[in-house]
């Protein structure tokens, strides 16, 4: 993707990155190198000890007891298997957010339910809970909700 930009009196076309993290990734490299040179080292990539720890460890930060949690390896995998667990199939709609990165509703789609975009507050970027209610049909089965740019969304 690229956009147009009026420089003077040219216009120029500069490309816009679907996704960059590199950003991201310079700010954590010093804590990420030596973990990830532990991780391939050990050859586990999929499940492993690494993955165990993580996965206890975060069960515990979530308030422990019975409590238990799945390493994924992306967010989208996440939303599947969550919204697999609850059932979702074929001829559901899920509701989800009209302003989010696209595994929102990838996911939907996966399992075979329908997406069904609700516009977002334009105070927040996250939905607007007036419209998510007026959203709701009687083939509702889940929301997606999306906490955006940092901030939580309205869960009341």
């Amino acid at each position: 993707m690229a956009a147009t930009f009026c420089k003077g009196s040219t216009m120029t076309e500069e490309p816009i990155p679907l996704l960059d993290l590199t950003g991201q990734y310079r700010a954590l490299a010093g804590l990420l190198q030596p973990q990830l040179e532990a991780l391939l080292a050990s050859g586990q990539y999929i499940g492993g000890a690494a993955v165990q720890r993580f996965e206890e460890q975060f069960a515990q930060f979530l308030g422990g007891g019975s409590l238990e949690a799945v390493g994924c390896n992306s967010g989208t995998d996440a939303l599947v298997l969550a919204l697999q667990a609850l059932g979702i199939q074929a001829g559901d709609e899920v509701l989800t957010s009209a302003f989010s990165f696209f595994a929102s509703a990838a996911a939907i789609s996966r399992v075979g339910a329908r997406p069904v975009f609700v516009d977002v507050d334009p105070a927040t970027f996250n939905l607007d809970p007036r419209l998510l209610e007026k959203s709701i049909s009687c083939r509702t089965k889940a929301v997606v909700v999306v906490h955006l740019f940092g901030q939580a969304a309205n869960m009341t």
